[in-house]
Formats: structure tokens, C-alpha cells, sequence
């Protein structure tokens, strides 16, 4: 899971140097047809292929490292002010309605360990990330402003925590992930085993999972969670960073902490839908959220609401990696090749992105 999720990359580049690439049905290997996607079905939002060598050198050096970082994954996406998508890697990448994409290096042009985890995007064109134990405000120049900060990322998992504190006089359980903001514009903020709500300077700690008994296997949350427009937090836990849907918790605007009950079997899904391994959620809008799940034979993305679960597409080849996405737009509960890693609904449409050579539109009505 760390793999998925915990990574760190070391990345050389320039602060604030925004690239605006050639459509990429010309210069990056092509998109998704013309044909429109409808429900039930996926097509290519867009596509790009930097093992190609002459598409490859017709971009600048910086968008071809944006673009094999988006391949191995994304750790954020968000859909800006400006209704445009936005993808966060060590870059901030976003995604025009022309086909064409714009990279902005926010290495800082150092060589470090470290990844901005998790974007939400404010309504003045801003977003807010973690880097680190900081959480920061960007703006599309690739600027930055000191938002909060942890006084480090050393707490033990299980270590009590206090009820509320100033942000500066608490100790993360590893560098904490940014799931979303509820509508009072508190950020809502996931440290190893507690979720945090971080408004004006101060901490107030929301959920910490009971402690295992088992150091060297702790219950630890899901790197990151959903928010939903009611300010719902949606959360999964599980041993060593590995959570599964069988650790869903929720946290209501009234602090009510709840273990969302799940079907025993959900339409379209194999397995029991509790043993799925969860790698992201995404506020779907309302009161649920989608959530992309797999298991060692099936890849998924799950529409989960309290008491309800069902499958809005499955990748009939995973794990293998060895497939093309066709250039029309398929059944998306016959999905031949990967389905991205980070989930954004927006506008009656989920959005993967993240882990592979392709962003994948599914309209959902």
C-alpha cells in the first residue's frame, strides 16, 4: 500500500515555470476519439504517451517529467474555480476543455523527500495541499503560503492526542493527508489514527481509532478521505496503512462517529463488498461517496452509501498491465485496461486520474 500511496520521489526543477503543452491528440500520442461517453460507459478524457520519441521531443523537458509522474500516480485531484481539472503530483497540473495541459513545477527546485498530498481547490483560484507536516496554500503561479504547521511527525500511532490544541504544539503520526473542507471552512485532516479539523490555528480532533495492542501492525487510517457537502467526513482503516471497506467510519457535522453498514453482496461486485481493499474516496456530490476498491482479482469503483454498495466500474483484467485503452468509449463494467487511482465527481461525471497514460471520464447520469 505504501507503494500506492506513501511513495517518495526525488524531483529536480524549476518553481513556477508553467508549460503550456500542444493539444494532445497531436503532439502526445492522441485521445479519446470523438465519440461522447454515456452512462454506464468510460472513454479517454485525455491521453499522452512520453515512451513515444518523437511526441516525446516535441514537449519540454518539465511536462515530460510532469507527465511520468502522473503515470505512477497522482496524490490529489480537484476541480478548480475555474471549472477546469486540476491533478497534483510534484507538479500542478491542469487539464483545458482545448485538450491541452499546463504544468507548473512545485518542486521548488530542490531535491527533497517529499509529496504534496491531497488538493482542494478554494474559490479564489487557490488550493491547499500538505507537504510534509505544512499545510500550504498554492497558487496556479507556483507560489506558496504557509497555511499551518505540525510540530513534527513522530508520533507513535496510538499515542493519545489532545481533545484541542494550537497546530503548532502537536506531533503527526506521519505527515498528515488532507481529505477535504466542510462548509464552515474548517480543513479536515487524517494523521496515522486520528482525523483532525484544523480551522484558525487550532486543532480539534474528531475520531482516533482504539489502539491495536499490536505495534508492530497498528490500526492506522486510509491515507486521506471524502467530504461530503454536508461536512460528513468518510474515512477507511485498516493494519499498516492497508484499509478495506469493512473499516468505513464516518464523522457527522454533530461529531457522531459511525460504522456505515454495508450489503453482504453488492450488484456487480464478486466479492464480498467488506474484504475490498480501499485506495481513495470521493465525495459523490450528496451523502455517499465513490470509492476505488480492488482485491488480488478485481479492480473497482463502488458507489457506497450507508446501508447500500454498487459497482459503477470494474476493470476485468486486473491486475494485469498489459492492455491499450481503445479510443472509443467502452462499458465501464467491462473495463479492459487500469482504472486510475484518484477519483473527482464533478458535474454528473467521475474523473480517474493517476497511475496511468490516461484520464478517464464516467458520466454518471
Amino acid at each position: 500500500m505504501r507503494n500506492r500511496n506513501g511513495r517518495r520521489r526525488t524531483r529536480n526543477g524549476r518553481l513556477a515555470v508553467a508549460l503550456a503543452l500542444v493539444a494532445l491528440a497531436g503532439a502526445a500520442g492522441g485521445c479519446g476519439g470523438s465519440k461522447t461517453p454515456h452512462k454506464g460507459q468510460a472513454a479517454e478524457l485525455f491521453k499522452w504517451d512520453v515512451d513515444d520519441t518523437a511526441a516525446r521531443r516535441k514537449l519540454p523537458s518539465d511536462v515530460v517529467s510532469a507527465l511520468y509522474a502522473l503515470n505512477i500516480d497522482a496524490t490529489g485531484i480537484a476541480y478548480g474555480a475555474d471549472g477546469r481539472l486540476y491533478v497534483m503530483t510534484g507538479y500542478l497540473l491542469r487539464f483545458d476543455a482545448d485538450r491541452a495541459m499546463h504544468a507548473t513545477d512545485i518542486s521548488g527546485g530542490k531535491s527533497v523527500d517529499w509529496e504534496n498530498y491531497g488538493l482542494v481547490a478554494e474559490p479564489g483560484g487557490t488550493f491547499l495541499t500538505v507537504r510534509g507536516a505544512d499545510v500550504l496554500r498554492w497558487r496556479p503561479d507556483g507560489t506558496s503560503q504557509m497555511v499551518a504547521a505540525f510540530a513534527g511527525t513522530d508520533r507513535r500511532a496510538g499515542t493519545a492526542v489532545p481533545a484541542s490544541a494550537p497546530v503548532g504544539a502537536v506531533h503527526a503520526g506521519h505527515p498528515p493527508r488532507l481529505a477535504g473542507v466542510r462548509p464552515d471552512g474548517s480543513l479536515v485532516l487524517v494523521d496515522s489514527d486520528v482525523v483532525w479539523s484544523l480551522k484558525d490555528g487550532r486543532l480539534t480532533r474528531l475520531l482516533q481509532l482504539p489502539a491495536s495492542g499490536d505495534k508492530e501492525n497498528p490500526n492506522t487510517l486510509m491515507e486521506g478521505g471524502a467530504v461530503n457537502r454536508s461536512g460528513t467526513i468518510w474515512t477507511a482503516s485498516g493494519p499498516l496503512h492497508v484499509p478495506t471497506l469493512a473499516g468505513l467510519r464516518t464523522v457527522a457535522p454533530d461529531g457522531t462517529v459511525s460504522r456505515p453498514a454495508l450489503p453482504a453482496r453488492a450488484e456487480g461486485v464478486s466479492e464480498k463488498p467488506a474484504s475490498l481493499l480501499v485506495g481513495w474516496l470521493a465525495d459523490d456530490g450528496a451523502d455517499g461517496v465513490y470509492a476505488h476498491v480492488y482485491s488480488p482479482g478485481n479492480e473497482y469503483v463502488l458507489h457506497v452509501r450507508p446501508g447500500s454498495a454498487r459497482a459503477v466500474a470494474k476493470n476485468v483484467h486486473y491486475p494485469s498491465l498489459d492492455c491499450t485503452m481503445p479510443h472509443h468509449p467502452v462499458d465501464a463494467m467491462s473495463m479492459p485496461c487500469k482504472i486510475p487511482g484518484k477519483l473527482v465527481y464533478h458535474a454528473g461525471h467521475l474523473v480517474a486520474a493517476g497511475g496511468a497514460d490516461y484520464v478517464l471520464t464516467l458520466p454518471l447520469s
